[in-house]
């Protein structure tokens, strides 16, 4: 039977360690002892204690050829404690521990390598070790059976989300791609030991010069690494990984305030994520308020005082709105004449003058209950807005053009005020009287 290694347990799941597993190096340096973690801890991200995923690490295994090309370091430490188990020259139960060697294998291994040791490998092996044996070994490429091809061809066809998620660690928080990517060039002429040199012990003017520049360049590369981590705390805060579903945030959660968020969202690298939801929520919840507070203040307005009336009120309003929609404003206006647009024409067979109807349509008023602004106009304003199907915003926009146009020039004509506006001549006189009509604006 084949021993196993004792490595110990994992420090997530705290199960037993088989090689390949992963050494935190971070954990190393902040606690003074070694974090071991398991392949399939580390592959969900697993933080625990003071690890967090995006520590250093670097992979414990034991498959690679140490001494021998058919022999791996575990197999080599195997042999050792078999040896030592069992006593020397006992092969054969040495060899029922390494089930993949026979005992003349083990025997001529043994004295090959820790006894005659022609090649001098084992008495260099701590001096070599570092340049030789802690390098990442190739993986070998297996091709896969029939059975595990077919097994491939069912597995279904990557995600879009996949795509544009690639180049993404979710398990490490990392990128593949970093801010700024090339900025480690800056770096490969500079040397830790010429800049100490150049900056303590300069040889003439140049020298000094150079090493406050390699210095200047120092302090620039650390300053893009600071601007690095603080990009990604703020994409990991706000979770900004899936371009879509941050681009849909505003019509899946928020709908109420989808034109105010885009105004509000600038403002997202200055709250935490908790905190930028709780402006969201609270803009939210307070527009829900104006739109019950219209809602009453409709109901009053048309003499409503019971809450059971408001039922009836609805249902009334919805067959009107529905009747509107089917009698189409075609069918009415082409029997009504409005004076200003009736004209004669004289009856070939009467030989009288006859009047003629150029009646023109009306164009239907638009709804702009609970759009932007629309709480900022009074009555008037609103029912003009409607009128002549105008944004609220757009008119107060109109609006405070014409005040500050009035204060400028001391008064303000109809004929100044169309070229300031550039809208539609109607809209404009129509504006233009309700301001001087209210006192907002005067004449010059």
């Amino acid at each position: 039977m084949e021993e196993t290694v004792d490595y110990g347990c994992c420090q997530s799941c705290h199960l037993v360690l088989h090689d390949p597993f992963i050494e935190c190096h971070t954990c190393k340096e902040i606690t003074d002892s070694k974090t071991y973690i398991c392949l399939d801890c580390y592959s969900k991200g697993k933080e625990f204690a003071k690890h967090v995923s995006n520590h250093a690490y670097s992979v414990v295994k034991q498959d690679f050829s140490l001494f021998s090309h058919n022999w791996t370091a575990k197999d080599e430490l195997q042999l050792l404690d078999a040896v030592l188990h069992h006593g020397l020259g006992s092969w054969e139960e040495v060899s029922k521990t390494l089930t993949n060697k026979t005992p003349s294998e083990c025997e001529a291994h043994f004295a090959a390598i820790f006894i005659e040791d022609k090649k001098g490998e084992f008495k260099e092996l701590t001096s070599k070790f570092v340049d030789r044996f802690c390098r990442d070994q190739p993986v070998p490429y297996i091709q896969p059976q029939k059975e595990q091809s077919l097994l491939y061809q069912i597995r279904p066809p990557p995600s879009v989300l996949s795509k544009e998620l690639a180049g993404y660690n979710p398990a490490r928080g990392d990128f593949e791609t970093e801010l700024d990517d090339l900025a480690e060039n800056d770096l490969n002429s500079i040397s830790y030991n010429d800049v100490s040199n150049n900056l303590e012990d300069p040889k003439d003017e140049d020298d000094a010069l150079f090493g406050k520049l390699e210095l200047s360049a120092l302090f620039i590369y650390n300053d893009k690494l600071k601007e690095r981590k603080r990009i990604k705390s703020i994409v990991k805060e706000h979770g900004l990984i899936n371009k879509r579903s941050a681009v849909a945030l505003s019509s899946t959660k928020y709908p109420l305030i989808r034109e105010k968020y885009g105004k509000v969202y600038d403002f997202r690298r200055l709250f935490c994520s908790f905190d930028f939801d709780y402006i969201l929520e609270g803009l939210q919840h307070e527009f829900q308020i104006k739109r019950k507070v219209r809602k009453y203040q409709e109901f009053r307005s048309n003499g409503l005082t019971n809450k059971d009336s408001t039922i009836i009120y609805k249902k009334l309003k919805v067959q009107r709105e529905m009747s509107s929609k089917e009698l189409s404003s075609d069918r009415v206006w082409d029997w009504v004449a409005d004076p200003r647009n009736i004209s004669y024409v004289k009856d070939k067979l009467t030989g009288k003058l006859m009047p003629t109807t150029n009646a023109k349509k009306q164009a239907v008023r638009l709804d702009i209950t609970g759009l932007t602004s629309f709480e900022k106009l009074s009555s008037k304003e609103q029912d003009l807005c409607s009128e002549i199907r105008m944004a609220p915003e757009s008119f107060l926009q109109i609006k405070t053009t014409m005040i500050n146009e009035c204060k400028k020039s001391n008064g303000l004509r109809l004929a100044d005020a169309r070229p300031v506006v550039k809208i539609d001549v109607n809209k404009t006189r129509k504006i233009y009287d309700l301001l001087i009509n209210d006192g907002v604006i005067y004449r010059n």
